[in-house]
C-alpha cells in the first residue's frame, strides 16, 4: 500500500493549486476523484490505537487512489483530511473513546458533504473503517445522490466503501472465527498497513491480546462494549502459533484486491451512468 504522503492531498494544497489541479486533471481527457477517510476515535483493546478504524481508512483510501487500477482508467484523486470525530458510544465506558450523538452527527457531515460537493470534481468516494458508520453514511450518501440526480446538475456520484464489510467477507478464507472488534483480523490488517511501528514498546499488550477468547455476538443490540467484550475486543485476540507477519500479509491479500476491484468497478459504473444521463439531457 502507498503511504499517505504520496497522494494528492487537499490540506496540502492552496486553492490556486487546487483549481489548477482540476483544470490539468480534465485537459488529458482524465476524472477527477475527491476521497474522505471516516473513521472513528475509539478503544481497540490492550494493543491497538484509539484511532485504528481512521488510520485503516486513510491507508486503504491511500492505496486506491495510486492503485494501477486508477491509472489505467485516468483517474486522479484527491485524498481529503480523514473524518474521524463519529459516534462509538458503546466504547464509552473506556478510557479514550470520544463519541458524537447520532443526530448531531448525521447534520454536521451532512453540511461537510455539500462543501465537498461544491468541488470541482467527478466523484466522492467515501472509506469507512468503523462498522457503526455504515448505516448514517449509506443514508446521507442514497439522499445526497438523490437530490444530484433530481436537480440534473453538475452530478458527482458519491460512492462508498465499507471496509468493515469487506472485511467479513475475508474470514470465509480463514479457518479462525469471524470476530466483531480489535480482534485478530482488525490487527491483521492495521500491522500490515502500519507496520511493525504498531508493536513496538507493547510486548506485554499483545500477549493480553492474544490471550482474549471472547464471544462476537449477542442477542441484544446497543449492550456497552464493556458489558459483552474481554479487554475492549469482540472475538478472538490472536490465533496460537500464528507469526503476525505472515498471517498478517494473508489478511492484507484477502482485503486490499477486494476492496480495489469494488471501488473499481462502482466507480466505473457510477461515472457511465451519470455520463449516460447527462447525454439524455435536451440542449
Amino acid at each position: 500500500m502507498a503511504p499517505a504522503s504520496d497522494c494528492l492531498r487537499l490540506d496540502r494544497l492552496s486553492s490556486p493549486e487546487l483549481q489548477d489541479l482540476c483544470i490539468t486533471s480534465r485537459l488529458g481527457g482524465g476524472k477527477l476523484i475527491a476521497c474522505l477517510p471516516i473513521g472513528s476515535v475509539e478503544q481497540h483493546g490492550p494493543l491497538l490505537p484509539l484511532g485504528t478504524d481512521t488510520r485503516i481508512a486513510e491507508e486503504l483510501a491511500s492505496g486506491l487512489l495510486t492503485s494501477q487500477a486508477f491509472r489505467q482508467n485516468n483517474w486522479h484523486g484527491l485524498l481529503l483530511p480523514s473524518y474521524a470525530y463519529t459516534n462509538a458510544d458503546t466504547g464509552l465506558e473506556f478510557q479514550g473513546t470520544l463519541s458524537v450523538e447520532h443526530n448531531a452527527l448525521r447534520g454536521a457531515f451532512a453540511s461537510i458533504l455539500a462543501s465537498i460537493l461544491r468541488l470541482d470534481i467527478d466523484a466522492l468516494l467515501l472509506v469507512n473503517g468503523h462498522g457503526p458508520n455504515d448505516p448514517w453514511l449509506g443514508e446521507l450518501a442514497f439522499r445526497a445522490n438523490q437530490e444530484q440526480f433530481r436537480s440534473q446538475h453538475q452530478i458527482k456520484p458519491v460512492i462508498m466503501a465499507s471496509v468493515p464489510q469487506v472485511m467479513i467477507k475475508a474470514y470465509e478464507g480463514f479457518s479462525y472465527p469471524k470476530g466483531r472488534h480489535a480482534d485478530w483480523m482488525e490487527l491483521a490488517l492495521a500491522y500490515a498497513l502500519l507496520g511493525p511501528e504498531l508493536l513496538a514498546d507493547r510486548e506485554e499488550a499483545f500477549a493480553q491480546q492474544a490471550a482474549v477468547d471472547a464471544p462476537a455476538s449477542f442477542p441484544i443490540v446497543g449492550i456497552p462494549l464493556k458489558s459483552r467484550s474481554s479487554s475492549g475486543i469482540l472475538g478472538l485476540g490472536w490465533p496460537k502459533d500464528r507469526d503476525i507477519a505472515e498471517l498478517s500479509g494473508q489478511v492484507r491479500d484477502a482485503v486490499v484486491p477486494a476492496l480495489q476491484q469494488a471501488v473499481t468497478a462502482a466507480i466505473q459504473q457510477a461515472l457511465g451512468y451519470r455520463d449516460e444521463q447527462r447525454d439524455d439531457l435536451p440542449a
